[in-house]
């Protein structure tokens, strides 16, 4: 029936997306040991942030490495992906 969804569908769609799952999992574990580092609600929220942004970077570059980019744009790639970062810090502080 149209709208139902088969165990097939579903493993297919969380395979796909489990990317995004891997991707959560250091900034959650940065706010899961934010109590044992004395951080109180913002120093939370940024040290998650932080930990997105290297991330974030961390991926970009090693994507444009498996792609087989030259060390230029391998560089390119990490740069542009930090100031990606720094430009969403810059929101969030502008925004608060």
């Amino acid at each position: 029936a149209e709208g139902t969804l088969s165990g097939r569908t579903v493993r297919q769609d969380f395979v796909a997306e489990w990317p995004i799952v891997k991707a959560a999992v250091p900034p959650a574990l940065a706010v899961a040991v934010s109590p044992l580092l004395g951080l109180g609600p913002q120093g939370t929220l940024w040290l998650a942030l932080c930990v997105a942004i290297a991330g974030q970077i961390g991926w970009a570059t090693l994507a444009a490495l498996r792609a087989g980019a030259a060390g230029r744009l391998v560089l390119v790639a990490g740069a542009a992906n930090l100031l990606l970062g720094l430009l969403i810090a810059l929101l969030k502080v502008a925004l608060h």
